[in-house]
């Protein structure tokens, strides 16, 4: 199990607030993406600096979704985007240093990945 050790307080701040734009309880927000409710509010108040590689492709696919619907208001759009950006840089840099710069083993886990989340 590979962790990306970084201070998170953005993600947690941008998750609170992209969940309560869209009025959603922790555990409403868990049941979408895969966690408990106690996941979600850990993320959210960053009790440490510490996020798995799963926890963050789930918050770069929550990211995308909204960032993608057009009926989503322009201020969860903005966060989701925000979000998304965070998390793509987060999961690029750890998958790089996962393969030491095998770019085509990256391209490809990234790809199986996101087909498997699209679908």
């Amino acid at each position: 199990r590979f962790i990306l050790i970084t201070k998170n307080s953005d993600i947690g701040k941008l998750l609170s607030l992209i969940r309560e734009e869209l009025y959603l309880t922790q555990e409403e927000l868990g049941d979408e993406i895969g966690f408990s409710r106690s996941r979600i509010a850990e993320i959210e108040n960053m009790h440490d600096d510490t996020l798995p590689l799963e926890t963050l492709y789930r918050l770069y696919y929550l990211a995308n979704t909204l960032k993608q619907n057009i009926a989503m208001n322009e201020i969860v759009k903005s966060e989701a985007n925000e979000l998304f950006n965070i998390c793509d840089s987060k999961i690029t840099q750890l998958i790089r240093d996962r393969y030491n710069g095998k770019e085509k083993k990256l391209d490809n886990d990234m790809k199986q990945y996101l087909r498997i989340y699209n679908n």
